[in-house]
């Protein structure tokens, strides 16, 4: 890892070693433990719909 990177919350992925599938998980966890509860409350609605 690049020294500039070593105290980053910055996480690199390179698109062709990963599980798109598993990515997408960890994102949408992560964005939810971040997210304001109204915007989890409609993210939720939405998804719930598909």
């Amino acid at each position: 890892m690049p020294h500039h990177d070593r105290n980053s919350t910055m996480v690199v992925v390179h698109p062709a070693a990963v599980d798109r599938t598993e990515l997408a998980e960890l994102l949408t966890e992560a964005w939810r433990q971040g997210a304001p509860a109204r915007l989890r409350t409609a993210f939720d609605a939405a998804t719930d719909a598909e």
